[in-house]
């Protein structure tokens, strides 16, 4: 998996033979695991922990994944399947409840054990799939 944003938005595509269903999942892990309580979510919130597969493929559709409010977390997380067969996120909406999506798309890289790709601003290039 890897990342570029361009133009207010994040590209995010699987290489190769990667399982798009476990990039995902590290998405999800890692947005809900970096997410904070806010408002009324505090009355939700569960510190610490993680989710599991199951509950991870809960916010995966068919055509991306969704995450809002997860267990008193602020994820707000949106990633659309576009026609080229990457995902992109509208990082307008992500930003102004969460800030930059770098501190995500990087702790998912992670989590894919995928350390030496760390995305960035350098301009979209996508590699072979």
């Amino acid at each position: 998996m890897n990342y570029c944003t361009v133009n207010g938005k994040t590209k995010v595509w699987i290489e190769g033979s990667e399982d798009t269903q476990a990039a995902l999942r590290a998405v999800v892990r890692a947005s809900y695991e970096l997410a904070h309580p806010a408002g009324m979510g505090i009355l939700h919130f569960i510190p610490g922990g993680t989710l599991t597969d199951k509950e991870c493929d809960a916010f995966i559709q068919d055509d991306g994944l969704y995450m809002d409010w997860v267990k008193g977390r602020q994820c707000k997380t949106r990633l659309l399947l576009d026609d080229s067969g990457d995902f992109i996120l509208n990082n307008r909406l992500f930003e102004r409840d969460r800030g930059s999506p770098d501190a995500v798309f990087s702790l998912a890289i992670k989590k894919l054990n995928r350390g030496s790709s760390s995305g960035g601003e350098a301009g979209y290039q996508r590699g072979a799939r």
